[in-house]
């Protein structure tokens, strides 16, 4: 009698799975990464623990067109129109794969799941990443213009040298001393443009705390709260020192200049202590408060961080290259025309640099794979006869990678070419911007864009406005592609340029 219970218990669980591995559902219209997506994420999920995914999805696409199926409840669209906007312009909610950026136990802005705490927070931050609310503010206007000198004349010391330079270590001390000045304050900012060793400790000892913070968050629970237990930690040492550092400064006594606003963490401790907002008397915040804001402060910093060394490093490798000369020459005109009669860089007006980014940005976006949402209601995604209606509890995603690579918008898309965001009408720019998604797009858009294309011009104006560079003999380069580009280190030769 036990024996047919078991039996009939097993055929049961088998007409079950049998069922719930067969049946039909809308994601069965379009063609799957591999065989077994139909029926397992078994594959998807191999790809993504080696960070082959991106390649993998990328290939796939070129194969089967914009709709893919990833595994049986995963789905990766690339288009503009019916892929951008129904799934991030459309507000779908957030997976728990950003939990991987979580500190302080508390979830930053870019973690937020639900639309509603995300709207709340981002209207709480947003106002000192806004381009307006930079450019007003004096004291950092006169911060950077400091840091600029630096970088020059850390520049300059390093022309002509005999040997190769590790441009990488000068462009983490760059993005450092601009994220951590604007974000926490002149008095709080790191500054270590003349000091290259050290740069290069500073660049070591991040990554390596950092990686380790993300392998740790996103170790399935439980085994990350025994980590935790253990003392391995997700907050990141020296960005905390920052934060100290910061209320140190805001303790002593000083005078606010006229035409000087708060700093963005200021501002937002404000927002954090108080409901009534940014102008009320500041209070400490409250333990959550902390947590929260702390939480916040990280997630911005390494987005600084780890975008700006990416795009720099990149830039200069291209216009490096013998075949990107002219390019490089023309950055040069262009930026020893951005000084002011004071000795200020102005550098509002810059098509050409603006192009090398725009361009880099394209080719070697720095968060290359997929940004996953899921569906909480029917969604139709996929052009023309490749859309399918996606029930709710789908995983779906676009990957900057492919969009980037789409050959009617972009032709010859492998190419690098600054020249097609100069030359084309503006309709072609528009379709361009469209499907240009190194920044995102929609509500979630990223809230520091204004902040860092500043500093990248600002970088490429200092570096090729007075010097050039060129690659050597020794010269080896190379760029691993996963969810993020991981560029190798970069060694460059950097002279003084000929005076014009």
């Amino acid at each position: 009698m036990a024996s047919r219970t078991v039996l009939g218990a097993c055929f049961l669980v088998f007409v079950w799975l049998c069922y719930y591995l067969l049946r039909p559902t809308p994601l069965d219209q379009a063609p799957c990464i591999h065989w077994s997506a139909k029926y397992s994420s078994l594959w998807i999920r191999w790809k993504r623990y080696q960070d082959q995914d991106t390649l993998a999805v990328h290939e796939a696409h070129l194969r089967h067109g914009p709709v893919v199926r990833l595994g049986p409840k995963e789905m990766s669209i690339v288009d503009a129109a019916t892929g951008i906007k129904p799934i991030y312009e459309g507000r779908l909610p957030k997976t728990d794969w950003f939990q991987i950026i979580v500190s302080y136990g508390s979830e930053p802005m870019f973690a937020m799941k639900d639309n509603e705490s995300h709207r709340r927070r981002r209207k709480m931050v947003t106002k000192p990443y806004q381009n307006s609310y930079i450019k007003a503010n004096r004291d950092w206007q006169e911060q950077q213009a400091v840091l600029a000198r630096d970088f020059h004349s850390s520049l300059e010391k390093l022309s002509g040298n005999t040997g190769e330079v590790a441009i990488c270590d000068m462009f983490f001390a760059w993005a450092l001393a601009t994220v951590s000045t604007y974000i926490f304050g002149h008095a709080a900012g790191v500054n270590v443009l003349d000091d290259l060793p050290k740069a290069r400790q500073k660049r070591q000892d991040y990554y390596k705390e950092r990686n380790l913070a993300f392998w740790v968050a996103s170790v399935p629970y439980p085994i990350n709260k025994l980590l935790l237990n253990l003392r391995y930690s997700t907050e990141i040492s020296f960005i905390e020192e920052l934060r100290i550092q910061a209320d140190r400064h805001a303790a002593e006594p000083q005078e606010k200049s006229k035409g000087t606003n708060s700093t963005p963490y200021d501002y937002m401790k404000n927002e954090f202590s108080s409901p009534t907002g940014p102008d009320s008397k500041v209070e400490q915040p409250s333990p959550k408060a902390q947590a929260a804001l702390s939480s916040e402060m990280q997630d911005h910093v390494i987005a600084g961080l780890d975008t700006s060394v990416i795009v720099l490093t990149i830039c200069a490798w291209l216009l490096s290259l013998d075949s990107n000369r002219t390019w490089q020459d023309k950055c040069r005109a262009e930026a020893r025309g951005c000084r002011e009669s004071d000795g200020t860089l102005n550098t509002d007006e810059t098509p050409i640099i603006d192009a090398v980014i725009k361009e880099t940005l394209r080719v070697y976006p720095p968060v290359s794979g997929m940004q996953p949402r899921i569906t909480d209601k029917p969604t139709a995604v996929g052009p023309g006869a490749h859309q399918i209606v996606l029930p709710p509890g789908i995983t779906v995603h676009a990957q900057t990678w492919t969009l980037h690579r789409n050959n009617e918008v972009f032709p010859k898309p492998e190419e690098w070419r600054p020249e097609r965001w100069i030359e084309c009408s503006p309709e072609k720019r528009k379709e361009m911007d469209a499907w240009s998604w190194a920044f995102g797009s929609g509500p979630r858009r990223c809230l520091g864009e204004q902040l860092a294309l500043n500093s990248l011009k600002t970088a490429l104006v200092v570096l090729y406005g007075g010097f050039e560079t060129r690659l050597t003999e020794n010269t080896e380069f190379s760029i691993e592609v996963g969810n993020m580009l991981i560029p190798s280190t970069l060694q460059l030769r950097v002279d003084k340029a000929e005076a014009q």
